[in-house]
């Protein structure tokens, strides 16, 4: 074992027996690890108060109760909190579905009881603690803390904000707007001033650090971050603190490609008090000081107490403004989220990764809830909403890409499926253009497949196809096909381009399989796909019977909450949280 061990482990196990096996067997293999143990059925699921970044490593039982097990408490919490411990899994009796999704949800390793050795055990938790030791080593030189800086977290924090203005503690909100944004977005493009915008970030919590006063932190919009902190001792301090981070950028400037960039500041606080008007008026109250702040040249302060809102807002005006998308745009409240697909062919493939991701994306509400962005647009039925968001995702994946942040053998994909309305936007590709022109040395980008339904190809086959070889040529954008129900129809589609994917339901597939008028449909559009060089993806896997009814059907992907749950991040990814999408 190497020399580094863990120092507290967690054993969350009903068994006194077990239990007391595993403090025993810790004491002599990690001696220097302090366990803690954890009973679920006379305590049930911990509380969100829980801090799960105390432990090192969970040792957890897969059944927690007659209602629940370790996958329920992986899915629930592990991608809630960014340091969740290193999970090894044990069951007294399991089957290999139950391991694959253990494995897909977060978890290191799982484990047998029956058949257990102390070695095996004492590898199994050597080996975690020191992968988790890395990630975490790495995710800390590349990312923010996701924990202070993401816009679930930052919003829902308002709340205990409020409770403790009204105690009569210190608190407010900053916003730190970096000043001619559009001028330094000409000059070094989207994703350099990205990265201007992510070093200020860091820079504006050490300071705000320093102090202990509590900071949190998200990107606000695209030229500004967003902070709330308090235990501040006055407004003098809060302004002082403020002078300090405008000196601190002065000495240590953001640096683009090997250039310091010298930048100034306009930045307005808002001082919570018992008279606040709410989420939003605050934020509206920050906006306006803003905007006087950034009318005076150069680095420049201005620090208000709230205002009594004029007239009392109701609740439902309140929770009209939660769903207001326009609104949650403006503010960048917009958050990417990943789903893993699953390899279960060995078919060679033309796709230029080594696994595939489908994007999708959540609004954060101002009380920290994260809405679905499909279901906010099937509400609003807004095109140019949809196609804001086709962008913003688009965006996201190329920020991630040209990170460079990812192990030299990850080269990950990322699926976008595309809006009806985006498959009509004749300023789609040149807005592409746009966006990666500052980047020469990064031009191409095979990794981003595009899809779309087939019904909707074939009815804008021309612009399409236009669309699709310009993107394809200039870019290397790949091509999905989905929505696909008929064998002949699939083969008319095929016919015209050269999709990488072909995306189809499970429940399309079973019915395809299954039908007895039409026998060999499925073989038939399998045969489509694979004599273009395309995979094929089956999507809406939600058991172990699907995944297996799927791999007999020979397709190259599948995707489902049981093959792998939907996570906010991707390892040794800097996500890059900005919404320049507009034209």
């Amino acid at each position: 074992m190497t020399h580094d061990s863990p120092k507290r482990v967690l054993v969350v196990d009903n068994s006194d027996d077990y239990c007391e096996f595993l403090i025993g067997f810790m004491s002599k293999a990690f001696p220097d690890a302090e366990v803690t143990t954890y009973d679920p059925v006379a305590k049930g699921a911990p509380g969100s108060e829980f801090d799960w970044s105390e432990f090192d490593v969970l040792i957890m039982e897969y059944r927690l109760g007659p209602e629940e097990n370790g996958l329920d408490w992986l899915q629930r919490f592990k991608h809630d909190h960014t340091r969740f411990p290193a999970t090894i899994l044990l069951t007294a009796s399991g089957n290999e579905d139950i391991a694959v999704r253990a494995l897909r949800y977060g978890a290191h390793d799982y484990l047998r009881k029956q058949n257990l050795s102390t070695e095996r055990l004492a590898e199994s938790i050597d080996d975690a603690f020191n992968v988790r030791t890395k990630q975490s080593s790495s995710t800390q030189s590349l990312t923010l803390n996701a924990s202070r800086f993401s816009k679930s977290f930052f919003y829902g924090q308002f709340s205990l904000a409020f409770e403790e203005a009204e105690k009569g503690e210190n608190r407010a909100v900053i916003l730190i707007t970096i000043d001619g944004f559009d001028t330094l977005r000409d000059s070094f493009g989207v994703i350099g001033t990205d990265a201007i915008a992510r070093h200020l970030g860091e820079l504006s919590l050490d300071v705000f650090q320093i102090d202990g006063y509590r900071p949190r932190a998200t990107r606000y919009t695209d030229s500004s971050i967003g902070l709330l902190a308090g235990q501040y001792r006055s407004k003098d301090d809060l302004e002082r603190l403020l002078k300090g981070l405008c000196a601190r950028l002065r000495n240590a400037p953001p640096d683009v490609d090997g250039t310091p960039v010298r930048i100034t500041l306009s930045i307005s606080a808002v001082i919570i008090n018992s008279r606040a008007p709410g989420v939003a008026g605050l934020l509206q109250q920050a906006e306006a000081a803003s905007a006087e702040s950034s009318a005076i040249d150069g680095n420049s302060i201005v620090v208000k107490v709230a205002n009594a809102p004029e007239e009392k807002v109701s609740e439902t005006s309140v929770r009209a403004q939660v769903f207001d998308a326009d609104e949650a745009i403006r503010e960048n409240r917009l958050q990417a989220v990943f789903q893993a697909l699953m390899r279960v062919s060995e078919r060679s493939s033309k796709l230029p990764f080594t696994e595939l991701f489908q994007i999708s994306s959540r609004f954060i509400a101002h009380n920290g809830e994260k809405i679905t962005a499909d279901s906010v647009i099937t509400g609003k039925q807004d095109d140019s909403l949809a196609r804001l968001i086709d962008r913003w995702k688009i965006r996201e994946c190329i920020s991630r890409l040209l990170s460079g942040n990812f192990p030299a053998a990850q080269t990950p994909g990322f699926s976008i499926q595309l809006s009806e309305a985006s498959c009509t936007d004749i300023k789609l590709a040149t807005w592409v253009d746009k966006l990666i022109k500052h980047h020469g040395k990064r031009n191409r980008f095979g990794e981003i497949c595009l899809s779309l339904r087939g019904d909707v190809f074939m009815h804008q086959l021309k612009p399409l196809l236009e669309l699709m070889a310009q993107l394809n040529r200039q870019h290397g954008f790949q091509f999905g096909l989905s929505g696909i129900e008929d064998a002949e129809f699939c083969n008319i589609c095929f016919s015209q381009f050269p999709f990488s994917l072909l995306i189809v339901d499970y429940a399309v597939l079973k019915r395809l399989k299954e039908n007895k008028s039409g026998a060999g449909a499925w073989e038939k559009m399998l045969g489509s796909a694979n004599n273009r060089a395309a995979s094929t993806v089956v999507s809406g896997i939600e058991d172990a019977a699907a995944l297996t009814f799927a791999i007999s059907a020979g397709v190259d992907f599948v995707q489902g909450n049981f093959i792998a749950p939907e996570q906010e991040k991707i390892e040794a990814v800097v996500g890059v949280e900005s919404v320049q999408i507009d034209s």
